[in-house]
This record gives structure tokens, sequence and C-alpha cells, in this order.
């Protein structure tokens, strides 16, 4: 990793899905404001001296309130001043549920298309990314200007 890629922020995004894939949870953001009000997947910020994994483990336990071992890591976005770390995982949404100011939603995947659903549009694209089991890692790079 070189001296840039040391300075970025670096964050986490999971999608977690029912076994059957006809759900995901995601969480209507309060944070960061740009966010706010829209759906998301479930992540936060890494914390100094952890890994991307473990980083995704700790975040859905925070604000989900479950503990999912299985993320696989599916693809970066990167822009000029943070990485973005997406992971996806399924099992039973049984036991998930909010635990702050943030509420957990599990959204069924043909409501993402509804207009009134008001999911981030890179979320909606990044789900259906990590349910396709054929597509290679995804590394995006975004710049402004």
């Amino acid at each position: 990793m070189d001296n840039q890629e040391l300075k970025k922020e670096q964050y986490v995004l999971g999608f977690y899905f029912d076994k059957q894939r006809e759900n995901v949870v995601l969480i209507r953001k309060n944070r960061p404001e740009w966010q706010r009000g829209f759906l998301n997947g479930v992540g936060g910020k890494i914390e100094p001296g952890e890994e991307p994994r473990d980083a995704m483990i700790r975040e859905f336990k925070e604000e989900a309130r479950s503990i999912v071992l299985d993320w696989s890591y599916f693809g970066i976005i990167s822009e000029e001043s943070l990485d973005v770390h997406c992971f996806k995982a399924s099992g039973s949404l049984s036991k998930i549920g909010s635990t702050g100011d943030e509420l957990i939603f599990k959204v069924p995947i043909f409501e993402l298309l509804n207009p009134t659903c008001n999911i981030l549009p890179d979320a909606n694209w990044l789900i259906h990314s990590a349910l396709d089991d054929n597509a290679k890692f995804l590394k995006i790079r975004y710049s402004r200007g």
C-alpha cells in the first residue's frame, strides 16, 4: 500500500441476503448528511489496525444485532480520499434488528426497482452485482472533476 492509500479513509459496506436471496438487509441512513433518508447497505469506518472483513463483522453486529462471520469480499470503490470495501453474505434474517437511530429493514429485491424505495443509486447496482455469482471482483474508481 503506497502513502496515498494510507492517507485514504477506509470504509466497509455489506449486503446481507436471506438464504433464498429474495430479500436484503438495508439501513435507513441518518449519517453522513448526503445519505440522510436513503437506504444503503450496513457498514462504516474501518478502525486503525482493523482488517476490512473484521470491520464488516463488527459494523454488522453493532448496527443489525447479528454476528455474521462469512462475509465475501466482492469489490472496492475508490475515490480520491476514501476506499469502500464491499462485502456480501447470506443466511437467516430472523435475528436481524435495529440497534440505534438508523433503522434496519428487510427489503424484497423486487422492491428495489420501485421509485419510492429511496435507495442510494450505487447501493442498488451493488446489490445486483453481489447477487451475480459469475461477476468478477469489482474495482470502481470515481474521480471528481
